[in-house]
């Protein structure tokens, strides 16, 4: 662990541990890399499952778990699972969306006189 930090704001003393968190993809999963990031500082690897497949999480265990073995340093993993997704389906010309105004999303409908924009996902509409 790193130092920790305090500082005083409003007669409260705070306390601070700053960490360094690094992305993790096809291109920095590398063992020698990921080795060189932990030994560079890397407290955190963030793996991104919006890209992320379940066997490249089984991956990155592994290695840590070798990289703390070899140099004692752990490093722990933030997993940033994506949340669901939507959408705007084929719109007939470009539309400038207004403050105030109410718009309907559809499922596979458009018409855009009357506000109704498609969306491709039929899960989110009820």
């Amino acid at each position: 662990m790193g130092e920790s930090h305090g500082f005083l704001l409003n007669n409260i003393l705070f306390f601070m541990d700053p960490k360094i968190i690094a992305n993790i993809g096809q291109r920095s999963s590398d063992y020698e890399l990921l080795k060189k990031m932990t030994l560079a500082g890397m407290d955190i690897a963030r793996l991104n499952f919006a890209h992320a497949k379940n066997d490249q999480l089984v991956e990155l265990k592994e290695h840590l778990a070798k990289i703390k073995e070899e140099t004692g340093k752990e490093v722990k993993i933030i997993q940033d699972l994506s949340g669901p997704r939507m959408r705007i389906g084929v719109l007939p010309h470009d539309i400038h969306i207004e403050g105030g105004q109410e718009y309907i999303f559809a499922y596979n409908q458009c018409d855009l006189e009357k506000n109704i924009i498609p969306v491709d996902t039929e899960e989110f509409i009820q």
